[in-house]
C-alpha cells in the first residue's frame, strides 16, 4: 500500500517525509523540501521559461505551509533525485526525441510510487510538435489509456484555491487534460503555457503578456500552480474535504 498524505491533518514537513523514500545515506535535510523538478530531454527546447520555477515556488511558499526551495531541480529520467520529488514538470515548445524504453519504465515506476507528471505546452497548438510528442509519450507509458479533458469539478481545481477552467499565459484550451492511474490523476497536461505566465525578468517584471484575461488570468495561473503542488502532495485527496465552510472561505481569498 502506498503511503498517502493528508496535508489538512498532518504538518507538511512530516507529510513530505511520509510519502517519499528515506533519504540516501549522507543526504541533507534538503531532501524534505519540495523543489520544482523539471525533466531535461533531447531534441527539443526543454526549458523555454527558465525563471518560471523560482517565480511559482516563491508564490507557493508565500501562500501555503509547504516547505519549498525556489531553486529549480533539473533532472533526467535516470537521476536519483527524481524519486525524492512528488512532482515532475515537462515543458516545451516543439517536438522532442522519444525517450528510451528504460526511461518509460522508470517514469511508469515513478507514477506507481505516487509521483505526478505535468506537461506544459508553451505554444497552445493542438497537433503541434510538443503536443504530438506528449501524446506519444503518454501512449507508451500507458498503451491502453489516453489523455482526457478533466471535469470541471476535478480536485485539481480545488485542492487549495477554488478555480474554474484552465488558466495560463494563453487561453487556447478550455480544459486541462489528464490521465488516471490507480484511481488518481497521475498525469496532467496544460496547453495554455502555464509556466509562461509565471516567468519573470531579473527586475521582477513578467517576461510575457498574459493573453488570458490579463493580470487576473495570470493570478489564476499562479493559483493553479499552487493547486498542482498541493494535489501532488495529497495522493489520496478526498473531494468532500473542500466542502468544509471555513476552508472554502480561505480558498476564495
Amino acid at each position: 500500500m502506498r503511503k498517502h498524505l493528508l496535508l489538512l491533518a498532518l504538518p507538511v514537513a512530516a507529510a513530505v517525509a511520509l510519502l517519499w523514500p528515506e533519504p540516501l545515506q549522507g543526504a541533507g535535510p534538503e531532501r524534505q523540501v519540495i523543489r520544482f523538478a523539471q525533466l531535461q530531454y533531447a531534441g527539443g527546447i526543454w526549458n523555454p521559461n527558465p525563471t518560471a520555477a523560482r517565480s511559482v515556488m516563491m508564490y507557493v511558499g508565500r501562500h501555503t505551509s509547504v516547505p519549498v526551495s525556489v531553486e529549480r531541480l533539473d533532472v533526467t529520467w535516470d537521476s536519483p533525485e527524481l524519486f525524492y520529488q512528488p512532482l515532475l514538470w515537462i515543458s516545451g515548445c516543439e517536438g522532442f526525441d522519444p525517450l528510451p524504453d528504460d526511461a518509460i519504465f522508470t517514469l511508469r515506476k515513478y507514477i506507481a510510487f505516487g509521483g505526478l507528471i505535468v506537461f506544459d505546452d508553451c505554444t497552445g497548438l493542438a497537433g503541434g510538435g510538443f503536443d504530438r510528442s506528449v501524446r506519444l509519450m503518454v501512449e507508451r507509458l500507458y498503451p491502453r489509456e489516453r489523455l482526457k479533458a478533466l471535469p470541471s469539478d476535478h480536485d485539481i481545481y480545488k485542492s487549495f484555491f477554488l478555480l474554474d477552467g484552465a488558466p495560463g499565459r494563453l487561453s487556447t484550451a478550455r480544459e486541462i487534460e489528464g490521465l488516471n492511474v490507480g484511481g488518481r490523476t497521475a498525469i496532467l497536461y496544460s496547453k495554455n503555457d502555464l509556466m509562461g505566465a509565471w516567468a519573470r525578468r531579473a527586475d521582477g517584471t513578467f517576461v510575457h503578456d498574459s493573453l488570458d484575461s490579463g493580470e487576473a488570468g495570470r493570478e489564476r495561473a499562479f493559483r493553479l500552480g499552487a493547486n498542482i503542488v498541493m494535489y501532488a502532495l495529497n495522493v489520496d485527496y478526498k473531494s468532500d474535504q473542500v466542502h468544509i465552510p471555513f476552508i472554502l472561505k480561505r480558498r476564495r481569498l
